[in-house]
């Protein structure tokens, strides 16, 4: 119950945000000239995911220091089933920014199904982070898995102590998603672009949904090693858990 109230106020916000973009959009919004965006409301239980606060998990309090999520393989179908359009960039999006700029398309009115993943295609596990521009976050240290080993398509580190243990120091955690373990996601809408209107993509992201079951106190690391079988299991199962966690709004 208190999940839908949360995607109806989302909704409702949404629809203010429709109508008044020019007012509330940052500057570096209004420069972006990708007009296919993701907006992710990120939760921890019923607050929006705070990186200042504590958190519990398991029987562990933690703080988040890195989330990030790897998107590729945008493109948009129409209703009449043509694809129209086709983006082989890579996007990022982490703690610090809730939107995610997939691709350009020309102005006008268009109906059909926008496609886009978490994770990378096998030709974009091969291109070395040296690769992209030097800003692109790709080319940071938490996403590389190293020569041959692609790159992580979710990323959750963060530091953690026993709960009500006020005197142990905080210790780190690391939990990754990488290959094969990529997700496709579809969205089915009607909108408009052209100026500074955009088609936005309103997105529910649960964090505590998507790594329930795991606990820094029991297991401080996830690897996605498929040569170690807890360790590929614990990472399936968060991306097992995007079903629940990670809600397209309607």
């Amino acid at each position: 119950m208190k999940s839908n109230k949360i995607i109806g106020l989302l909704m409702a916000l949404s629809v203010g945000l429709s109508s008044c973009v020019d007012g509330i959009l940052n500057s570096d919004e209004k420069l972006e000239k990708r007009n296919v965006v993701l907006q992710l409301f990120t939760y921890y239980g019923n607050e929006l995911l705070n990186p200042d606060s504590l958190h519990i998990l398991g029987n562990s309090e933690v703080k988040f220091t890195d989330i990030s999520f790897v998107y590729s393989g945008y493109s948009f179908v129409s209703t009449a089933g043509d694809t129209l359009f086709r983006d082989t960039a890579v996007n990022v999006q982490d703690l610090m920014n809730s939107l995610v700029y997939l691709t350009k398309i020309p102005g006008g009115t268009y109906s059909g199904t926008h496609y886009f993943s978490i994770g990378l295609d096998t030709n974009q596990e091969k291109i070395l982070p040296t690769a992209y521009p030097e800003d692109h976050p790709m080319r940071g240290a938490n996403l590389y898995r190293g020569v041959g080993k692609g790159y992580n398509y979710m990323v959750f580190k963060g530091t953690w102590r026993a709960l009500g243990d006020t005197l142990d120091p905080a210790k780190p955690f690391s939990y990754v998603v990488a290959s094969p373990l990529g997700t496709k996601f579809s969205k089915t809408m009607a909108f408009t672009v052209g100026g500074s209107s955009k088609a936005r993509i309103n997105i529910v992201l649960s964090i505590d949904k998507l790594l329930a079951g795991l606990d820094p106190s029991v297991t401080a690391d996830v690897t996605c090693n498929p040569a170690l079988p807890l360790d590929f299991a614990l990472a399936t199962g968060i991306k097992q858990n995007l079903a629940s966690s990670y809600i397209i709004q309607l």
